[in-house]
């Protein structure tokens, strides 16, 4: 049976999630040792960390070497080197308790897409600095991004989905027809906990892992009705549904795990500009009717709509959630903000013109998006504190992380 004995790395090391860490330890056999595996595990000792094997052919041998964790998204907490060394009969198994940090969440990119003829321009900004990244031969409809494994996904009106690794730029996997032959396309994305979703035209719901893989899919009850915006809540998915031409339009809600519909669809007398948090149990819809903004509270487990009031008397134009407690809309001219706890609304900035809002929360930076910059504020003193200039204008703008 082999024997192991380690030097290196002490019992309780820190080391980081990106790091480096002297391993050095001895291994003797009565028999011939065929292999050596070290790698780093969990507490259910499932690998997270890369594998060093060696042959040694020998019944004594040593190792001596720099392992090289590189792995960003480890949480914090308790793992274990594992030795692992084997003759032709047996295997010995040695762990040394190492103690991780986990690599605090960055901002790496601040995305924008523009649209020209049947083309698509997607650009990277950091720092305010921008480059072009990718040239799509195709109308652009949505773009997200799966942090967890570098990817960008394109959504484009001629209904099909590309994974693109952020590193190198290469196709990784993609997904066409998803209009399923019916035109206009009408599909929406949204990536969740790593999975990306996006919709067809009959009402189908798909969800892809990094690798392209179907690992969730569900349908909207009404297959005559088109799956709108997406919008994820605790442990639910809220889908809006379009029936075309059409107002009111319906909203249905499901499961995010399992999928399942749970059977509530409400009509609601309005064009829905998007959805956001208000508390465990609650989210506001926002949209528009013929002349004016309209508000709903839907409570998930009474399965009840309340109207809000006391909205300004136009349009809204974009939303953007900053915390259960604070949510900032757009109109004509003006950016309010909106406390669903007190049901109070204050002018955030005014004189604005602008096409939509986004909300960066590591930075706290409120993006304000027109026809030709980008204007970004500070949200609590609400100076503005810089700008981008736009070549041409955008239709969509999202975030990039590390993690």
């Amino acid at each position: 049976m082999p024997v192991i004995s380690m030097e290196q790395p002490i019992e309780n090391l820190h080391i980081l999630a990106v790091d480096s860490f002297l391993v050095k330890g001895r291994v003797t056999d009565d028999n011939e040792i065929k292999s050596i595996r070290i790698s780093i595990v969990n507490s259910n000792l499932i690998p997270v960390s890369q594998t060093y094997s060696f042959s040694p052919l020998s019944k004594t041998t040593s190792f001596n070497f720099w392992f090289e964790l590189n792995e960003i998204k480890l949480e914090s907490g308790t793992y274990y080197l594992l030795v692992s060394a084997s003759d032709e009969l047996e295997k010995t198994n040695n762990y040394t308790k190492l103690l991780i940090n986990e690599i605090n969440k960055e901002l790496t990119g601040v995305w924008t897409v523009s649209k020209s003829g049947l083309s698509s321009y997607i650009k990277k900004y950091f720092n305010e600095t921008g480059e072009n990244f990718l040239t799509v031969s195709d109308a652009c409809k949505d773009i997200s991004f799966n942090s967890f494994s570098s990817q960008l996904h394109i959504l484009t009106e001629s209904g099909n989905l590309q994974s693109i690794d952020i590193s190198n730029k290469e196709l990784v996997w993609e997904k066409s027809n998803l209009h399923n032959y019916v035109f206009p396309y009408y599909g929406n994305l949204a990536t969740n906990s790593n999975i990306t979703f996006v919709s067809t035209n009959i009402g189908d719901i798909y969800g892809y892992n990094e690798y392209g893989t179907t690992v969730k899919s569900s349908s909207i009850t009404d297959n005559s009705n088109r799956p709108g915006k997406f919008f994820f809540h605790r442990q639910y998915l809220i889908v809006q549904e379009i029936a075309l031409g059409s107002i009111p339009q319906k909203i249905e809600l499901f499961f995010s795990e399992s999928g399942q519909s749970m059977q509530y669809h409400s009509m609601v007398d309005l064009e829905i500009i998007d959805f956001s948090s208000y508390d465990e149990n609650r989210i506001l819809i926002w949209g528009n009717t013929s002349s004016k903004m309209k508000v709903c509270t839907l409570n998930i487990s009474l399965q009840h709509l309340d109207d809000i009031s006391g909205f300004p008397e136009e349009k809204v134009k974009s939303v953007a959630m900053v915390s259960e407690t604070k949510h900032f809309f757009l109109c004509n001219n003006a950016i309010y903000s909106y406390s669903p706890l007190s049901f109070s609304i204050s002018v955030f900035k005014s004189g604005i013109t602008a096409e939509f809002i986004k909300y960066e929360p590591l930075t706290n930076k409120l993006y304000v998006v027109g026809l030709d910059a980008i204007n970004i504020y500070d949200i609590n003193s609400g100076i503005q504190i810089s700008s981008i200039i736009l070549d041409n204008p955008i239709i969509d703008l999202e975030f990039s992380y590390n993690k």
